[in-house]
C-alpha cells in the first residue's frame, strides 16, 4: 500500500509500505521520479512515532504551513512546502517535495508536484490504514 502518494503524472514521490517490519515497524520504499531523475531508497523502517509525526505534519500542511518529516537523522528525510506564484497567465500553486538521503548517499531531489485539493484527507486515510499494518511486539518470555 502507498502511505504517501504525491503524483501529478509528471513528477512523483511515493512512500510504499513493503511489509510489516521487526519490532513494531513498517518497512517502506521511497521512490522519487521525474522526467529528469529517478531514485529510490529501500529498506527504510518507520516507527509508530514516525506515523504520529506524519499525522502532525498533515495537520500543519492542512493549515497552509510547511512540514519536514523524519528529521531526526536516522534515515531519509522529506520536506513538503506549498508554493504559490503569480505569472502573466494568473496564479499557480504546487507543492515542492524534497527527499534527502541524509545517511547513505547524502543526496537529495526536489520535485514540484501539483496535488489535488483533497490530498490531505486522502493521506489521512492512507495513514490510518498503515497504522493497522504494524504488528504488535510479542512479549519476551524468560
Amino acid at each position: 500500500m502507498e502511505l504517501i502518494k504525491f503524483d501529478d503524472g509528471e513528477n512523483s514521490v511515493i512512500v510504499e509500505v513493503v511489509a510489516p517490519g521487526p519490532l513494531e515497524t513498517l518497512e517502506v520504499r521511497i521512490t522519487a521520479t521525474s522526467e529528469f531523475a529517478h531514485g529510490h531508497l529501500d529498506e527504510v523502517h518507520l516507527l509508530r512515532e514516525d506515523l504520529d509525526e506524519w499525522a502532525a505534519i498533515l495537520d500543519t500542511l492542512a493549515a497552509g504551513g510547511s512540514g519536514a518529516w523524519m528529521e531526526q537523522g536516522r534515515g531519509p528525510q522529506m520536506t513538503i512546502v506549498p508554493v504559490e506564484a503569480g505569472d502573466p497567465s494568473g496564479p499557480r500553486t504546487w507543492t515542492e517535495v524534497t527527499v534527502t538521503d541524509a545517511v547513505a548517499s547524502l543526496t537529495s531531489v526536489t520535485l514540484p508536484i501539483r496535488l489535488p485539493d483533497d490530498w490531505i484527507e486522502d493521506h489521512r486515510t492512507r495513514l490510518e490504514l498503515a497504522r493497522t499494518l504494524i504488528t504488535p511486539a510479542q512479549p519476551f518470555n524468560v
